[in-house]
């Protein structure tokens, strides 16, 4: 009996053994295929993102070479252009044109590097014929030598429209489109070369090449340091141990610079005044743990070590983890957006990571700003009515040339909502300049 009773028990035990491995079994295989499921839709899912970027670098690529065409399509009229109006309408299809490419160019994957020349040629398009029309509107003519310079835009655009081109041809099929790979960068870098006896343009603008050949007259009383002070200056400063800074080539370009670098950066520091002038660094920045309020005040903070006093924050934007600030020297109230500074600051630690000091070096000076000679509430006047004001203060902006204006900056709100910058010159009523701002997750710029 009791035999019978321990059979029957083993019997029901190997076949719960035999139903737990069945379910083990059925169990691991049902993983496996749910795995091998999600890897197969996480991989197609994968495809269909690279499909779509590569089709959104093709479609700008396209909306590129159309823009560029409308340039070369529009200077070429302008050759002929005679009349105010017709020049004024030439004008205006070349100046959205070039705004339109810079956008198109700004949605290609490359770094900006790749793209100076580019987006340089872009921006003096617009602007020359710019300056052109304004002479047409004073009553003034077109000259020869513009007239020359014209017919050179033009063959530089024909130029660039075949390049593009030619780009296109390599990308009609989005399967073979590289996403931010060697071959469009090589494509680019071409691009670039074929701006290489891009003639020199002087006129009245802002993008003029006369612009960056002033010199620089804050130094010209200053003493000169020696390469080991300021070695020892870019230690202090940065924190960066002073072995480790690599002495380079001194720079000679609108004004003697020392140079320094490690692996990842590289640092200029003026010859005379030693004063900081860039720092590059291919660094990035990690997970943000610092606000940008925070990082403005490291800027802020960075600065007074450098040497750099009576600083303000004007506007700041993020990218890639980094908080690009812009100070403005202030003197007296006057806030001197001629005098400027931009720091990158990384959100993951502080540390700074770029540092561009060439605008102020070119353009800060010793100024005798007088009182306004126009009252806030007489400048107010002369805003728009559909304006509503709701702070304002004194400014120094920098002018198309090379001239300053003396003005009180208007921040108004707009009947759509907007926010925007009016600058009312503070010494004979005249607007001088209208500013929109552009508020995002990243911060607050200008256009």
């Amino acid at each position: 009996m009791y035999k019978k009773i321990f059979e029957r028990v083993i019997k029901m035990t190997k076949t719960k053994l035999k139903r737990g491995q069945i379910r083990l079994i059925t169990f691991t295989i049902a993983l496996i295929l749910c795995l091998g499921i999600s890897v197969i839709i996480l991989s197609e899912k994968s495809k269909d993102y690279e499909y779509r970027l590569r089709a959104a670098q093709q479609n700008s690529v396209i909306s590129l070479s159309e823009y560029v065409d409308n340039i070369a399509t529009e200077l070429h009229k302008g050759l002929y252009a005679s009349s105010p109006s017709m020049v004024a309408r030439v004008s205006s299809k070349l100046s959205r044109n070039c705004s339109s490419a810079k956008s198109a160019l700004s949605q290609i994957s490359a770094p900006d590097s790749f793209l100076e020349n580019t987006y340089k040629f872009l921006s003096q398009v617009g602007d020359f014929t710019y300056s052109i029309n304004s002479k047409l509107q004073r009553g003034e003519a077109i000259t020869d030598r513009e007239r020359s310079t014209l017919n050179s835009l033009l063959n530089y655009a024909t130029r660039l429209s075949d390049s593009i081109s030619e780009l296109i041809s390599e990308y009609e099929n989005p399967d073979t489109l590289p996403l931010q790979t060697e071959t469009i960068n090589t494509s680019l870098t071409d691009l670039e070369q074929s701006f290489s006896d891009y003639p020199t343009l002087i006129y009245d603008g802002p993008f003029s090449d006369h612009m960056g050949d002033e010199d620089a007259g804050m130094l010209d009383n200053l003493p000169e340091i020696s390469e080991p002070e300021a070695k020892e200056y870019v230690a202090r400063v940065t924190g960066i141990e002073k072995d480790s800074l690599l002495t380079g080539k001194d720079e000679s370009g609108t004004f003697d610079c020392y140079t320094y670098s490690t692996k990842s950066t590289s640092i200029s520091v003026t010859k005379k005044g030693g004063l900081l002038c860039t720092i590059i660094s291919s660094n990035r920045s990690g997970e943000a743990k610092i606000t940008c309020g925070e990082a403005v005040e490291k800027g802020l903070a960075f600065l007074e070590a450098a040497g750099y006093k009576n600083m303000r924050a004007t506007y700041h934007y993020t990218d890639d983890g980094i908080c690009v600030i812009n100070y403005a020297y202030s003197e007296n109230g006057v806030v001197c957006y001629t005098d400027l500074v931009k720091v990158g600051v990384a959100l993951d630690n502080g540390r700074v990571l770029s540092f561009d000091a060439r605008g102020f070096i070119m353009n800060h000076k010793e100024r005798n700003i007088e009182a306004p000679k126009v009252s806030e509430k007489d400048a107010a006047k002369k805003l728009a009515p559909n304006l509503s004001v709701r702070s304002s203060k004194l400014a120094l902006i920098p002018s198309d040339s090379d001239k300053e204006f003396f003005c009180r900056e208007f921040l108004c709100s707009g009947e759509r909502g907007e926010d925007l910058l009016v600058y009312i010159d503070a010494e004979d009523g005249t607007e001088r300049d209208i500013l929109l701002l552009l508020y995002s997750d990243g911060g607050t710029m200008t256009k």
